[in-house]
């Protein structure tokens, strides 16, 4: 019969006005007939189940955007829309790939399944999704110029002194009245909370061939030194000082000390010879008033006066 011709009714019998009416309401593509329909509302419910068995095209432009719900379905995709898109209570997986740039608000929430997104550009509005199952697989964030440094001790220049180079003969001369031996600080050149000395380690020993006792205190703060005359600071590297003050040798009258609100940070006690390996009790932190560390000492066995030997390992923080 050929192709079928929509206004022709050569082949419509003309006592049969229905079938001419039926002819005319087809839609004829590759020689197929197709029915046109005319559902004549805005408003259709549907009851029941609609098998479509091809795509459904829904015309969405910026200009005549169409709003689109879907609602408890299997899966959805969700391809190149340029309005607004809700997805909201899904049961199963949604795709959402593809879409151009969101300047507004994207709200994803009751998910119970799998959500994906994908190729799509960025997003300068907010985002917000809530009431998530929990993820069971595996999250990766990156996150750059983020450097963490883990070093076994503070890098510095490290300092050592002994007063076998001032007496070679002899140290420093105690008895048994608490007298301050050494103080350190950092200089007036260290003004900031980043100008930093540390005592690394020290060693106290005495010549006595016998047992002997000595107590020694270190106390933290400027405290007020008096009698003999106070000695200058000497300099190591660029922020350690240190001073050794006058000793009960022969006829010195010796320093003496009131604490003047200085804190006592640590003591302890040398029974006969030396002790050694004990730890500096605080970092010096430089300031306009720069803070002081001094080791005091006496004898608290007898009254006989005493040589004391002394070495101290200092760093200059950096």
């Amino acid at each position: 019969m050929g192709v079928l011709n929509p206004n022709s009714t050569g082949y419509v019998h003309p006592n049969e006005p229905n079938l001419l009416s039926l002819h005319k309401a087809m839609v004829y593509r590759d020689g197929e007939p197709h029915l046109r329909v005319d559902l004549g509302s805005d408003n259709i419910t549907v009851t029941g189940n609609i098998n479509v068995l091809d795509n459904i095209r829904i015309n969405n432009t910026l200009t005549n955007p169409v709003p689109v719900f879907l609602t408890q379905t299997a899966t959805v995709f969700v391809n190149n829309f340029t309005s607004t898109v809700f997805a909201s209570n899904f049961t199963s997986t949604v795709r959402i790939s593809s879409m151009p740039a969101i300047t507004g608000t994207v709200t994803v929430s009751n998910f119970t399944s799998t959500v994906r997104v994908s190729s799509m550009p960025a997003i300068t509005g907010t985002v917000a999704i809530s009431s998530l199952p929990a993820i069971t697989g595996t999250v990766t964030a990156t996150i750059a110029n983020i450097i963490t440094v883990i070093t076994g001790s503070e890098p510095g220049e490290v300092y050592a002194f002994n007063n076998a180079s001032i007496n070679a003969n002899r140290g420093w001369t105690m008895d048994d009245t608490m007298r301050p031996m050494v103080s350190f600080r950092v200089n007036t050149t260290g003004t900031t909370v980043a100008d930093l000395v540390k005592i690394v380690e020290y060693e106290i020993g005495n010549n006595n061939a016998n047992q002997s006792t000595i107590v020694y205190e270190w106390y933290e703060g400027n405290l007020t030194i008096s009698d003999a005359a106070i000695p200058s600071w000497t300099t190591l590297g660029t922020k350690i000082q240190y001073r050794v003050y006058q000793d009960k040798y022969s006829g010195n009258t010796g320093n003496t000390f009131s604490t003047n609100g200085a804190k006592l940070r640590h003591s302890g006690i040398i029974i006969g010879k030396n002790t050694q390996g004990d730890e500096g009790p605080a970092t010096l932190i430089g300031g306009n008033s720069p803070n002081m560390l001094t080791l005091c000492l006496r004898r608290v066995d007898n009254a006989t006066k005493l040589d004391v030997w002394f070495a101290f390992t200092i760093k200059e923080l950096t």
